[in-house]
């Protein structure tokens, strides 16, 4: 259980929480720094990163939830939300577990640790890509002059790996087995993600650290080129079975390839097949089954379309659905049946909120790391 302590300094400014925590006969006791957040939703803002906290194993790796195995790509928005946080050293220690975890293909298994046991681990696309995302921002957030030891092989070892993966078409197919058999379906949430990454590793190449690597520049340009003509152009290559998920209205804006006009149209129509009142956001609009990261996703979708009033509202109906025992949320909620399923509280769901309301809220942090890495992409 999550046991946190927070003392207010001021609201709407600088707060700095002391928090100490026990989880499963796991303890520590950290400093966490918020700009910006009020008050009201600050102990649920430490119980998530209190929890990402307890969840973070000795090799830094961060579970999907106790016991399980870990998802690159959810192990990465937990870092992530480490880092906005404040707690560099975790976050720093999540990016070597990658480092060490990253497959001779370049790519990470869809399922690392003990309990992964998969005999032919599939690598996807944009799992890869997203690495390049936490490496931008702790660049930047570290003030980092060089790299990290066997950070530049990952990123080269990634980078290449992502880019096989791009068809002809200029569209990225979804991932590869061990025996380099690939599945060739385009996934627009993936794709998406696939381009907030490469729109990050041009932003690395641009910074001190990476500039001897400038050769890779036009190669990488050119193959987000060739993207976002696709993305136009090619759309109808979309797996059209994956419009029932609400990733796939959403995340064009979270990724930038919406303007801010197209992104209010697309925003008014999702309200209308996806969210439900007053809960949150389908996962699919065919199941009566809200669930809690993708409401948190869409929250920092309305921030970025200046709807931030809107997704502060939300966040106030998510947070009515908070377990008063620790604090954090389950998966989802089946309101049909009014049950919450299934019985997991996600790693991911946490660092999603955490993210969500560094973007309500605009953080110090947010604004020197999203305007950097997330906002200004476009202009790559």
């Amino acid at each position: 259980m999550v046991k946190a302590w927070c003392f207010i300094v001021s609201t709407m400014t600088k707060v700095s929480l002391e928090a100490t925590f026990t989880h499963t006969g796991f303890r520590k006791t950290n400093t966490l720094i918020a700009t910006n957040i009020e008050s009201s939703y600050i102990p649920c803002y430490t119980a998530q990163v209190n929890y990402l906290l307890s969840l973070q194993q000795e090799n830094g790796g961060i579970p999907e939830h106790l016991g399980s195995y870990i998802n690159p790509w959810n192990h990465i928005e937990c870092c992530l939300a480490l880092l906005l946080c404040g707690q560099k050293a975790a976050a720093n220690k999540g990016l070597q577990f990658l480092a060490h975890q990253q497959d001779f293909n370049g790519g990470w298994a869809a399922k690392l640790g003990p309990s992964a046991t998969t005999q032919n681990p599939f690598f996807e696309c944009h799992h890869a890509s997203y690495v390049f995302v936490l490496m931008c921002l702790e660049l930047q957030l570290n003030h980092k002059s060089t790299p990290e030891t066997g950070l530049e092989d990952m990123f080269l070892r990634a980078l290449n790996f992502v880019l096989e993966l791009q068809d002809p078409c200029g569209l990225f197919y979804w991932g590869k087995d061990r025996h380099s058999n690939t599945a060739k379906t385009y996934l627009k949430t993936a794709n998406c993600n696939v381009y907030l990454g490469l729109c990050a590793a041009l932003k690395c190449l641009e910074h001190p650290a990476f500039q001897h690597l400038s050769s890779y520049t036009p190669i990488l340009r050119n193959a987000h080129n060739q993207f976002k003509h696709a993305y136009t152009s090619q759309h109808h290559l979309f797996d059209a079975s994956k419009a029932r998920y609400s990733m796939d209205a959403f995340y064009p804006i979270l990724s930038g390839l919406c303007t801010k006009k197209d992104a209010s149209q697309v925003l008014d129509k999702l309200f209308d097949d996806f969210v439900v009142e007053p809960i949150g956001c389908l996962c699919v609009n065919d199941e009566p089954w809200v669930t809690f990261a993708e409401t948190a996703e869409l929250m920092m979708a309305l921030c970025m379309a200046n709807k931030t009033s809107q997704a502060k509202h939300l966040l106030d109906w998510v947070l009515s659905y908070q377990d008063p025992q620790d604090g954090l949320f389950w998966m989802g909620y089946q309101f049909k049946q009014q049950v919450y399923w299934p019985k997991e509280k996600p790693s991911w769901t946490a660092a999603a909120l955490v993210l969500a309301m560094h973007h309500i809220f605009k953080s110090q942090a947010y604004d020197f790391c999203f305007d950097y890495c997330l906002k200004q992409h476009t202009t790559c």
